[in-house]
Parts: structure tokens; C-alpha cells; sequence
């Protein structure tokens, strides 16, 4: 018995030393400015937002499981983009995706919106997927995917809410260096484990890989990166933090900033410009905007 309490006590804290983490000042949290109220047909629980690459000013956002899979193209008033023949535009319908619980939106270097559908509150899904889906212009009504990749974690060994491994849940991801992260929403502590992505056969299941984890001191809601895939925004319920990769994709050990926030159910988060970071909260259907500046150098 003595020989496997030490054991236990070994591996906890095996476990613990490869957590990174950092000590945060005392501050007291700051309301995020609100810019816009998004219009009546888009607001179902906005998930997920990203600036276009192609189309200036405009951002595509979506909603979760209570929306059916469509991508919403707005202006940073809120609005919907519209054509003078289709006024009551509702976005783009995506008729062979399926939105099970789309959690976060990102773009690639070849023209793909990439719908993340791996919202997992049940810890038992097996279905994980991403959606590619070719950028077009904001007022066609509908559009198809491109491309569809399943993925598992290769961490995950048991399925459904029993147990205290319960942190297979996601709701931020980012494209950069040619592949997909994820940063997992755990729940059953204050860890975010940073995955990336490395093989996309269409066929088959995909493993992703475990790069990294880190205390992020709450639960992931959203993430981003700048075009030069350095700088990681990432959105929790209670904070928004940057981290600087100094080599590929070592986010978690380059340099960090942190804001503590005031708005309950921000999930969308996306660079507007190298000074300006846009969320997109879920409850109130707003928008919000933040300058970086604004944020307080940590590390």
C-alpha cells in the first residue's frame, strides 16, 4: 500500500511539473467596450468569429447547436452583409454539414473557412470533426464543404461523464504554421491543453498531437492568432491573454500578457489589425472591441 501511495504521489507530481504556469498580479477586471448589437437573424448564441481574408470589412461568425450550420458574413456594425435582391439574407447555408455543437471559426492560408464542430460537454463524442469550406462572396446564399476531417485526442481513454478526466471539451482553436491547434476547455481543473493537428485524411480518424499545457486559470472559450502565426489571443470566461511564440509553437514559453475582464459568455475572439482584438459575446448578441495595449505584460 505504502509503495503505491508513493507511486500516486510520483505521478502527481510528474504530472504537475509539466503544467506551466505564471502568478498574476491583484486587478480588478475591466468592462470590454461594446461597438455593436448583432441584428435579430444572426443571434442564436454566437459562437465563433474571424475577419475575412478576402472580403474587406467583413467577419464571418456562427452559432452553436441551436442554429442550423450556416456562416453568418457581418460588418463590424453588426449588420448583415446583404444583396439588393436578397434583403432578408440569413447567411450562408451549409447543406451537407451538420452543426452538432460548432464551437469556433478559423481561416487557412489556401481560401478555407474552417468550422470547428468539437463542442464535447458530454465528454462522449466520437465525431469530432472540421469543416473546410471555401471563402466566397458574403451575399451567396449558400455554399457546401470543401473538405471534412474527424479527429480524437490521444490523451482521451474513457468516454461519457464518469471519472475526473472530464477535459476533452473545446471551444478555441487557431490555424498557423500549415496546421489546426486546439486548446481544450477542461473541466475538471484550470488547464488548457494545446493540440495541433499534423495529419488530415479525410478517410479516416485523425490523432491529433499533445504540444503543451498550461494553467490558464479558467475555461477557454475562444483563440486566435496574428497572420505572422506568432501571437496567440486566447478568450476565457474571466480573462483574455497573449502569448508570443518565440519558435514555431511554443506559445506557452515566449512571452504572455493577461487582462482580467467583466462579461460573463464571451466565446468569439479574432485579431482585427496587429492593435486590435474584436470578441463576439454568446448571451447579448454584442460586439465587443479591445486594444492590445490595453493588456498587462505578465512574463
Amino acid at each position: 500500500m505504502r509503495h503505491l501511495v508513493l507511486l500516486s504521489m510520483v505521478c502527481f507530481i510528474k504530472l504537475n511539473a509539466q503544467v506551466k504556469q505564471i502568478a498574476l498580479p491583484e486587478m480588478k477586471p475591466v468592462q470590454v467596450k461594446q461597438i455593436a448589437q448583432l441584428d435579430t437573424l444572426i443571434h442564436k448564441e454566437t459562437s465563433g468569429i474571424v475577419k475575412s481574408n478576402i472580403y474587406d470589412g467583413v467577419y464571418w461568425v456562427h452559432n452553436d447547436s441551436g442554429d442550423t450550420p450556416r456562416l453568418i458574413p457581418i460588418n463590424r456594425k453588426g449588420e448583415i452583409a446583404q444583396a439588393y435582391r436578397y434583403k432578408s439574407n440569413e447567411g450562408q447555408f451549409i447543406g451537407d454539414a451538420v452543426n452538432m455543437d460548432w464551437e469556433e471559426i478559423m481561416k487557412d492560408d489556401k481560401g478555407n473557412i474552417i468550422v470547428a464542430d468539437f463542442g464535447n460537454n458530454c465528454n462522449c463524442r466520437r465525431d469530432l470533426v472540421f469543416y473546410f469550406i471555401r471563402e466566397t462572396d458574403p451575399i451567396q446564399r449558400n455554399n457546401r464543404v470543401f473538405k471534412k476531417v474527424f479527429f480524437e485526442y490521444p490523451d482521451q481513454k474513457q468516454f461519457g461523464t464518469q471519472g475526473d478526466d472530464y477535459n476533452f471539451d473545446a471551444e478555441g482553436a487557431f490555424f498557423a504554421n500549415g496546421k489546426i491547434y486546439v486548446l481544450s476547455k477542461n473541466r475538471s481543473n484550470t488547464y488548457t491543453k494545446l493540440y495541433r493537428l499534423d495529419n488530415y485524411n479525410p478517410n479516416e480518424v485523425n490523432t491529433l498531437t499533445l504540444v503543451d499545457t498550461f494553467d490558464i486559470k479558467g475555461k477557454v472559450t475562444g483563440a486566435d492568432v496574428s497572420k505572422d502565426g506568432k501571437t496567440l489571443a486566447v478568450l476565457t470566461y474571466t480573462a483574455i491573454w497573449l502569448f508570443k511564440a518565440k519558435n514555431r509553437d511554443d506559445y506557452f514559453d515566449g512571452d504572455v500578457s493577461w487582462l482580467p475582464i467583466e462579461a460573463s459568455g464571451m466565446e468569439g475572439i479574432c485579431f482585427d489589425d496587429e492593435e486590435t482584438l474584436l470578441l463576439s459575446r454568446e448571451p447579448t448578441g454584442t460586439l465587443h472591441e479591445l486594444k492590445i495595449s490595453e493588456l498587462k505584460k505578465v512574463r
